[in-house]
């Protein structure tokens, strides 16, 4: 980038040219050096996602066995993204106790930990939802009835 600037001088001594040629480089330069860091971080963060996605593709593939809490094997090798599936799938299909999610009271209702976040879920949004509309309605009644006691008068 090359800009080049002249200022005409008015002074013979030339210090107020000097002062704007001064503050002009030095907004350039705080410009480039904005740019510059911009441009180093961009290229860091590139490499860095890119090493990154090496370390977590070699560690989903890499085959590891299970063991207990000695050390011993409790069976055959099984990768890292095998055992998510497998742990998560467990956890979910767990049985908790319908009302509340946690674990299963006796005699009480129960079913799978994702039914009951499903569930949860849609209770949430269903409750936030007739929120808005109760809000809607009672300013809607609220107006109408200051509308007929004005008219009433």
């Amino acid at each position: 980038m090359k800009i080049e600037i002249e200022v005409p001088d008015y002074i013979e001594d030339g210090s107020i040219s000097e002062e704007i040629k001064a503050r002009i480089a030095s907004g350039l330069l705080r410009e480039i050096k904005r740019d510059t860091i911009s441009e180093i971080k961009k290229g860091l963060t590139a490499k860095i996602q890119e090493t990154c996605d090496v370390i977590v593709k070699d560690a989903l593939a890499e085959r590891f066995p299970l063991t207990n809490e000695f050390g011993e094997k409790k069976s055959d090798p099984v990768t890292l993204r095998e055992l998510i599936i497998k742990e998560s799938t467990k956890r979910l299909d767990a049985k908790v106790d319908a009302n509340t999610g946690k674990g299963v009271s006796y005699n009480k209702p129960s079913c799978t930990a994702v039914e009951w976040m499903v569930k949860k879920a849609v209770q949430d949004v269903i409750i936030e939802e007739v929120g808005k509309i109760q809000d809607k309605i009672k300013t809607e009644a609220y107006t109408a009835m200051k509308t007929f006691l004005e008219s009433q008068q």
